[in-house]
């Protein structure tokens, strides 16, 4: 009965201290990397260039360097347009007489190219314009003058000015 009771009434050894002091490790390291995404922010100046493929002949003209583009989810503002290309849109293509692949332009097509100048956040290496990660290869739903459309990021660097 004894060796029943002294079981029950076990002491505080140095196994439930490693444990605390584990549980208390993790709780601080938790508070120390949600706090430290939350308020760090830093901002970089960022040129990016963004390609619209399918573009109505008719209606690529409309976008210049006047114009304002937005993601479509969060109808933010993606920076100051600073250079509109436009290019015939070329599909490839099997041809039956030479018996093989080749570019052709689609008939009132082009694919548009156009340069952005924005400031971004800066959080994990990576360029933020409210939650949209602005990262070549990435894609974003825009809001143009006259529609709703899908444009890749080409390319992304950091300006100097």
């Amino acid at each position: 009965m004894d060796s029943l009771k002294n079981k029950s009434k076990r002491s505080f050894n140095i196994i439930d201290a490693l444990i605390i002091l584990f549980a208390i490790a993790a709780i601080i390291f938790s508070v120390n990397v949600i706090l430290s995404d939350m308020f760090v922010s830093d901002s970089a100046k960022v040129t990016y260039v963004i390609k619209i493929d399918g573009v109505d002949e008719r209606n690529a003209e409309s976008i210049t360097e006047d114009s304002e583009l937005y993601f479509a989810s969060s109808r933010t503002k993606m920076g100051s347009v600073e250079n509109v290309t436009y290019l015939p849109e070329t599909v490839t293509v099997f041809n039956y007489e030479s018996d093989r692949f080749v570019n052709t332009e689609l008939a009132g097509k082009c694919s548009v190219y156009i340069t952005l100048k924005a400031v971004c956040d800066v959080s994990n290496n990576a360029y933020l314009i409210g939650s949209h990660i602005i990262s070549a290869g990435n894609t974003a739903d825009i809001l143009l003058p006259y529609s709703y459309d899908r444009a890749e990021i080409i390319s992304v660097s950091e300006s100097l000015s």
